[in-house]
């Protein structure tokens, strides 16, 4: 059983990146409710990003889990690494697809390269573990210090997911992702009605060749021609509008247990640091 098994079993639910919230964002209020699009660096923030937890919070709550964990296991005679993937580079949000042109043009549909730190991730989590090994981490991971750093069920990532599909599928959303798809058919790419692969046109292969380089780009240009993220964004934004005005109250106090773990999470952090471990 590898690690990335015991954690479906123990949380419930699969592993999810979080929005790109702006790490400097002031406690949200109801008049941050408008979409914010910046092709350059390729962030969508919408209004329940604002209560949501960020990409960076969730991987610092993540690595003092791991210390958590490299303690406890170690306590046992185990190796468990803690591994810090702060710092790791972010791809750009892919909310409605591919649309940055420099990852593109560079990438096409790969993406940037994993760095070392969420390569080293990924082989400890495909690492299968003996028997031994998983009672432990289940014990470990079980224990009161780590049930405090981990979230529950954030209420704000159901809604998204339900704006989202309300968004791509309104006669305005259906007709915009429309001319996107006779704008590719035009350079005879072809594209797919299924909601899991409507931003994947056929030859949007994660791999960096040039074929797939060349279909990304054309992807890109025709979503910006027509202005498709900032008019998705923008409708998306108003159907999260009411939302956050009628849930106002529980999503601040969700933005509030995130920041609990936060905090904890670096207090555990601060503590390794002092007390001489990496």
């Amino acid at each position: 059983m590898t690690l990335v098994t015991l954690a479906l079993l123990l949380n419930g639910c699969s592993p999810q990146q979080g929005p790109a919230r702006p790490e400097d964002t002031a406690p949200p209020t109801l008049a941050d409710l408008s979409a914010q699009v910046d092709p350059t660096n390729g962030r969508i923030v919408l209004p329940l990003d604002r209560f949501d937890v960020s990409t960076v919070e969730q991987r610092t709550i993540d690595y003092a889990i791991n210390v958590l964990l490299s303690r406890c296991m170690a306590q046992a005679g185990h190796t468990f690494a803690a591994i810090d993937n702060r710092a790791s580079a972010q791809r750009s949000n892919l909310r409605y697809g591919l649309w940055v042109e420099a990852e593109a043009a560079r990438y096409g549909y790969a993406g940037p390269p994993s760095g070392p730190e969420q390569q080293q991730l990924a082989e400890q989590n495909a690492r299968p573990f003996s028997e031994a090994e998983r009672r432990r981490y289940v014990a470990c991971a079980k224990s009161a210090p780590m049930r405090d750093l981990r979230l529950p069920a954030l209420q704000s990532q159901h809604f998204a997911m339900q704006t989202y599909r309300e968004t791509i599928s309104s006669a305005d959303g259906r007709t915009l992702i429309g001319s996107w798809r006779q704008c590719l058919a035009g350079h005879g790419v072809t594209t797919h009605d299924a909601p899991d692969r409507i931003w994947a046109p056929d030859g949007a292969l994660p791999t960096e060749t040039e074929e797939s380089r060349r279909i990304a780009m054309l992807d890109v240009r025709c979503k910006t021609e027509l202005g498709l993220v900032s008019k998705l964004a923008t409708a998306e934004a108003r159907a999260q509008e009411s939302i956050v005005r009628q849930h106002h109250s529980e999503l601040r106090l969700q933005r509030r247990q995130i920041e609990d773990a936060l905090a904890t999470a670096e207090q555990i952090i601060a503590d390794t640091r002092t007390a001489g471990h990496p």
